[in-house]
Parts: structure tokens; C-alpha cells; sequence
């Protein structure tokens, strides 16, 4: 008889296997698995470092829009820039873009889309299934002087410089000035007139590109100065072409049946009118003006005594909340989109005349004058009486050519290089103020809040700052031009400040626009962007004007 002995069958020894064998692929799925503890703690922590690095963008984002209140809090690229670095310590980072902008963390690769509203969105993911992409496009074509007959030569960065003209001196970003005078200097001692170049970059166009998980029904383009254009679309994609006709903002709605989603893209680049510079500087003034300062209109209401607007309107008599507000120094947080929208409409009524696009998208830009207009004849200040047919210079050190009509300066401007085959002259136009203005914050010479809102720190004002200061104010305005060097920018002299300077624009098509501010009038409330419209006839001794060159094409 056997004895029983113990141990394992192989059958046992088998079956402890194959179930050692499936907790093991268990334990390691349970790790290792689509929804396992590795995957799972791996994506704890990319939520953790998208939320913190999502929060850091956030919290600059809000403190750009702290930073431009006056423009209504819209986001700038040197706002923003600055805020990350404060923000983000040692991490890099890259900013691209002009408004929406996107942040590129080095480190993660992950990039955050921030809105000049100071939304933020991790790029990629957005829950309305709608992806809009606004694209500035240009195409700046090499400048061949063999092609060109009204040009010398062409510098290396692209500059033409006409027949007639030298080339001074200046980089293309800091402003390259020519002279009709050989041998001539940045100092203009050679007492040539001078000229600045600006650059515009050729053939733009705003692209529009969308998709959608659902089918499109509509799409709404608002222009910047509040005129909208609606769409007709179908299917999930569109792309076309945004005619831009003024600088400013431009908004896209996009609807399906079941949601929307807005994008808007700043555009400051055109040889055109800004509506920006139009609203920012007439918003600075009304946010100067605003010693009355409420949050709500129940709190203006109850200072005032009275139960409605409607009877706070009818008392003042004024049309609107916005000019009585101003009128009567008062400022309410809640009616601010109320007073833009104000602003937009005025607009309209501004239209400029002359802008010679041909010329400027064929050269990719056009030359201004360095100094405000010059009297070449006078030995002395100019006064009420003195001739409006005086020669005109634009050189250092000539008395300003003020007490001047818009109608007289037009011919002055115009006959100027009126024997040259090579140049056009011409009064400027509002295109080529505000485009020399947005040339100057591109280049961050000075920033936007310095050319639209306030420009005491760079021009002659009643109140300048800082170095501007010195010999500032009216009682130094007749002195000659290009005397203070606080008070150029990109090389050009006294686009803020000294005196408003005649332009081809018109307000409701009888009043002429003046532009920049003067001596007598305070740089937060005059800025280099600012306007004032006047009888085209009115002379004054803070009126002047400057004058634009043209190459033929």
C-alpha cells in the first residue's frame, strides 16, 4: 500500500500559474492600461501643469488689460509682453501675433490663446466646435531699380529713394531720411528738405478661414467702424478674403444651429484711416474729463435727483448719455460699450481724400515730411498778417509756417515738387498720419498709450513731462522747427504736440481735420492721434501742416 504524500499536481501547479499569470496582466493594465494609475497620474499631472501655466497667462492677461484702462482695457503686445515676463519668472516663453495673441511655453511646447479682451483658451481646444483663423497676409515685392524709372536707388533694406534725393541716413525701422540736397546730414546741415520714409506692406489682405463640426448658417463680419457684413454660408468650412478699408478691429461671428463663436483680429498696417486712433483718443479725453467718476447708472441717477435718463437727458437737453457725461464731467463704468459705439458712428463722418494707394502698394510706402512746414522766407516768427505764399521748406531751424489755412496749405503742399517727374507732393492725408502713428508703435519706439492717449512725454504740450518739458509749452511754439529732440520719434519732428497740423480729411464733408495736438492744449487731452475740425478757410497762429511725398508710378 502506497502512503499519501503531499505536494503539488502539475495540473495545480499549472493552473497557479496561468492565474499568477492573469494578476499579473492585471496588475499591470491596472498600471500601465489606457485608463491605468501610470496614465492616469501622467495626465493628473498634465491638467496640473496646464491649469498653472493657463493660470499664469490669465493673470498677465488681466494685468495687460489693467494696464491700457483707457483703451478701454484692450490688450496690447508690449502690455502682455511685459506682464508674462513679470509673471512667468525664469520660464521662457514666446508672444506672437498682433491681437489675438499666442503664448508658447519653451518647455511644454503648450501654447495659450489669449483674445484683446483678455479671454484665454488653450490653443486647440475649444468646446463650441468652431475654429476661426484671421491671417493678415502681405506680399512685399523686391524693389528692382532697373523696373522703376522714378528711382535712383534702392537700399538694402528695400527703401527706394526717388530721383532728386539722397539718401541721409536711418534704418528702415528707426526711418530712413532722404534729402533734396547732396551731402546733406541727420542733422540737416546742409539745409536740404527732408523727408522720412514710411513703410506700408504691400498687397494686404485679411484671410478668413473656418471650420465647424456642425454646418455654418451664418457669418458676420463687423468692419471697425461698426459696419457689418453678413454671410450666407453652408457646409463646415469657409475661407475667403476680408476687404479692409479702414485700420481698427474686425469681428467674426460665426453661428451654427446650436452655438457661436466670435473671433477678432487688430489690423494697423493699412495706408488708411484708424478707427482706433479715432475712439482710443476720444475715450482718453472723455476718461480725463471724468472727475464725476460712477460705477453703475443708479449711482449717477441718485447724484443727479433725478428717476430715469430720460429725465436726466431731458433736463441737460442733450441727445445722449455719452455727451452729457462729457459735457458735465461724469463717467459711468457701465455705459463705456455705449460710448464706443458712439465714437464708431462719429466716425463715419470722417472721410479722407487723395491717399494715392497706387503708389503706395506698388513702392510699399510713402515719404513724410521730418519737420512741421517751414517758412523759407521770413526772418522772423510769423504772425496773423504775414503771406501765405511764402516759400515752403521743411528743414530744421525754419520758423513754423502757422497762421494757415487748409486751403492755402493744400497749395502750398502741392507745388512744392511741382517741376519733379519723379514725386508727387501733397498736404497729408489721414491715412498717412495715422499709418506714421501705427509705424511708430510697431517699431515700439513709443508705445500706444503714448501716441493715442497720452503724449505728454514725447511732444510740446502745456503739460509735457520728462525731458519734453523743457521749453515746452505756448509761449515757445513760434520758435523754429526741429528744435527739441524729446520731441521726435523714428526721426520725425513734432507729431505730437507744437501745433495741430492742417490734413486732407473732413468731418461731415465742410469742416477740414486737424491732427496731433498743440502747445496750448495738454498731451492727455490733445494726443499725437488726437483731432479737431475746423472751417477749412480759419487760420491760427497753432494751425501748420506737413507735407507728404508721393513716387510716380
Amino acid at each position: 500500500m502506497l502512503k499519501n504524500k503531499n505536494g503539488i499536481t502539475l495540473i495545480a501547479l499549472v493552473v497557479t500559474i496561468v492565474v499568477l499569470l492573469i494578476l499579473a496582466g492585471v496588475s499591470i493594465s491596472m498600471l500601465t492600461g489606457e485608463n491605468g494609475i501610470i496614465k492616469r497620474a501622467q495626465e493628473a499631472k498634465e491638467k496640473s501643469e496646464i491649469a498653472e501655466e493657463k493660470e499664469l497667462v490669465e493673470l498677465s492677461a488681466a494685468g495687460a488689460k489693467g494696464r491700457n484702462e483707457n483703451a478701454w482695457g484692450e490688450i496690447t503686445y508690449d502690455n502682455l509682453d511685459e506682464e508674462l515676463a513679470m509673471n512667468l519668472g525664469d520660464r521662457e516663453y514666446t508672444l506672437d501675433g498682433t491681437g489675438p495673441f499666442t503664448v508658447t511655453y519653451t518647455d511644454s511646447e503648450r501654447s495659450y490663446i489669449v483674445e484683446t479682451n483678455g479671454e484665454v483658451t488653450e490653443a486647440g481646444k475649444d468646446e463650441t466646435g468652431i475654429a476661426i483663423k484671421l491671417t493678415l497676409t502681405y506680399d512685399n515685392k523686391t524693389l528692382n531699380v532697373d523696373d522703376l524709372p522714378n528711382v535712383k536707388e534702392v537700399t538694402s533694406e528695400n527703401v527706394p529713394i526717388p530721383e532728386g534725393f539722397y539718401y541721409v541716413g536711418g534704418t528702415k525701422d528707426e526711418g530712413v531720411v532722404i534729402s533734396d540736397t547732396p551731402n546733406d546730414d541727420l542733422d540737416n546741415s546742409e539745409h536740404g528738405n527732408q523727408f522720412v520714409w514710411v513703410p506700408v506692406n504691400q498687397n494686404q489682405k485679411l484671410m478668413l478661414e473656418v471650420e465647424s463640426k456642425e454646418d455654418i448658417t451664418e457669418i458676420v463680419v463687423t468692419q471697425p467702424d461698426g459696419a457689418k457684413t453678413t454671410i450666407s454660408a453652408s457646409g463646415k468650412t469657409y475661407n475667403n478674403e476680408i476687404t479692409m478699408k479702414k485700420n481698427g478691429v474686425y469681428e467674426v461671428e460665426v453661428k451654427t444651429a446650436t452655438t457661436t463663436k466670435t473671433a477678432s483680429r487688430r489690423v494697423s498696417s493699412l495706408y488708411a484711416q484708424d478707427v482706433k486712433a479715432f475712439t482710443t483718443t476720444m475715450t482718453a479725453t472723455f476718461e480725463v474729463f471724468a472727475n464725476e467718476k460712477y460705477n453703475t447708472v443708479s449711482e449717477l441717477l441718485e447724484a443727479k435727483g433725478v428717476d430715469s435718463i430720460e429725465t436726466l437727458l431731458s433736463t441737460g437737453g442733450y441727445p445722449s448719455i455719452e455727451i452729457y457725461m462729457m459735457s458735465e464731467m461724469v463717467y459711468v463704468e457701465e455705459l463705456k460699450e455705449e460710448f464706443e459705439e458712439l465714437m464708431k458712428s462719429m466716425m463715419v463722418e470722417y472721410e479722407d481724400h487723395n491717399q494715392n494707394l497706387e503708389s503706395v502698394n506698388k513702392y510699399g510706402g510713402y515719404y513724410i515730411g521730418r519737420y512741421e512746414a517751414g517758412d523759407g522766407t521770413t526772418t522772423s516768427k510769423r504772425t496773423s498778417s504775414t503771406s501765405d505764399t511764402n516759400t515752403l521748406v521743411s528743414k530744421k531751424g525754419a520758423y513754423v509756417y502757422n497762421w494757415i489755412s487748409n486751403d492755402s496749405a493744400k497749395s502750398l503742399s502741392g507745388g512744392m515738387y511741382s517741376g519733379n517727374i519723379a514725386v508727387t507732393s501733397q498736404l497729408i492725408t489721414g491715412a498717412g498720419w495715422d499709418r506714421a502713428l501705427n509705424w511708430i508703435i510697431e517699431t515700439r519706439e513709443k508705445t500706444e498709450e503714448e501716441v493715442l492717449i497720452d503724449s505728454r512725454s514725447w511732444g510740446n504740450y502745456s503739460n509735457s513731462t520728462g525731458n519734453a518739458a523743457t521749453n515746452a509749452g505756448s509761449e515757445n511754439m513760434n520758435y523754429t522747427t526741429g528744435r527739441s529732440e524729446y520731441w521726435k520719434s523714428n526721426n520725425i519732428y513734432d507729431l505730437a504736440g507744437n501745433t495741430w497740423e492742417w490734413t486732407q480729411e473732413t468731418y461731415q464733408s465742410t469742416d477740414s481735420v486737424l491732427r496731433g495736438g498743440d502747445c496750448d492744449n495738454g498731451g492727455d487731452l490733445s494726443p499725437a492721434g488726437g483731432r479737431h475740425s475746423n472751417s477749412p478757410d480759419y487760420q491760427y497762429y497753432d494751425f501748420s501742416f506737413r507735407t507728404q511725398l508721393y513716387i510716380n508710378v
